[in-house]
């Protein structure tokens, strides 16, 4: 995904006096967080997909290939967990940012 702006540092940085400063930085936070969702998504169609090789590969009776694809799908969805989480951390930084002005 790249190394992207902390939505908590997007805010920060706004000019709490400035009306204009602080809905560019809303704004700016919730473009980053639509971004951080949909790799989250796209994470989650990988999990998909790689559980459909597994069931794949079991009716092809490929216990060992199943058994790889299963170690990549519990990676896959760590991966995927983390990354959720770092999202809700940001929208509930939106969330109190907004409430705040």
């Amino acid at each position: 995904m790249g190394k992207m702006r902390k939505v908590r540092d997007i805010l920060m940085s706004a000019n709490r006096r400035d009306m204009e400063d602080m809905e560019r930085a809303l704004q700016e936070a919730k473009v980053v967080a639509q971004i951080k969702a949909d790799y989250v998504r796209d994470l989650a169609r990988v999990c998909v997909e790689t559980a459909s090789a597994i069931i794949s590969a079991l009716r092809n009776n490929d216990v060992e290939v199943a058994g790889r694809m299963c170690d990549i799908l519990l990676r896959d969805a760590e991966d995927t967990v983390a990354k959720a989480r770092e999202l809700r951390d940001d929208l509930g930084e939106i969330e109190r940012f907004r409430r705040g002005y």
